[in-house]
C-alpha cells in the first residue's frame, strides 16, 4: 500500500470517526471547513490522489491526531513546553 493510499484510508476512518463524535453525518465542506483546509484538496486526500503538503498536515494532525505523521512515514514534531517563571 502507497502512502497515498494509506493517508486517504486513514483520513477517510477519522471521517467517520468525527462523524460520530458530532452526532450526525457531516460533508467533506464541514470537514474542511473544522480542519481548515480547501475543500477540493480534501476531497483528493481522501481519494488518495495526492498527500497533503506540510501546512496542511499540520493542521489535520493538530485536528485527528498526531498519528497522522505516522501514517506518512514523517517524524512527529517535538512538543516545545514553555518555561514559565513564577515572578
Amino acid at each position: 500500500m502507497n502512502r497515498k493510499t494509506r493517508s486517504g484510508d486513514w483520513l477517510e476512518q477519522k471521517f467517520l470517526t468525527w462523524q460520530m463524535e458530532v452526532g450526525k453525518k457531516q460533508t467533506i465542506r464541514q470537514l474542511a471547513a473544522y480542519l481548515g483546509v480547501n475543500e477540493n484538496l480534501l476531497a483528493r486526500w481522501l481519494r488518495g490522489q495526492m498527500v497533503p503538503r506540510d501546512d496542511n498536515v499540520v493542521k489535520i494532525a493538530n485536528k485527528l491526531g498526531a498519528e497522522y505523521y505516522d501514517v506518512l512515514g514523517w517524524t512527529r514534531p517535538e512538543i516545545k513546553e514553555n518555561n514559565i517563571k513564577d515572578k
